[in-house]
């Protein structure tokens, strides 16, 4: 009958042993596998900004090329209409306008008047 309740003994002991190492083993496998597609899922979204970021910067500068080689008097009803055109055709951009001496000259949303007679901030 001893021996009986040393070999339980051992049992429960190994058991129990054994629950917590697989207890252990399924922390770890699982906080790597949690850490893994974290890693992942940042590295996706990061590739993703940095394409929108260069979508958003290709966009920008086409619209600004365009608009620097128009010939069309400054601010003028035909200047106007050639943004217009060119803020149709962006797929990113929703404004766009010509300053002078820092302040706003004409946009496509506004027009030549009302327009704020402050001067912008300087770039820092």
């Amino acid at each position: 009958m001893k021996v009986l309740k040393g070999w339980m003994a051992l049992a429960v002991v190994t058991v129990a042993g054994m629950a917590a190492i697989g207890a252990l083993a399924g922390y770890f496998i699982g906080r790597e596998l949690s850490l893994q597609l974290a890693e992942a899922n940042v590295t996706n979204v990061a590739t993703n900004r940095i394409a929108d970021s260069v979508a958003y910067s290709r966009d920008s500068h086409t619209v600004l090329d365009a608009m620097n080689s128009s010939k069309e008097p400054f601010c003028s009803e035909e200047d106007l209409q050639t943004m217009e055109r060119l803020l149709y055709h962006s797929h990113l951009l929703k404004e766009v306008g010509r300053l002078k001496d820092n302040k706003i000259a004409c946009s496509t949303s506004m027009g030549r008047s009302d327009l704020a007679a402050t001067e912008l901030p300087k770039p820092t």
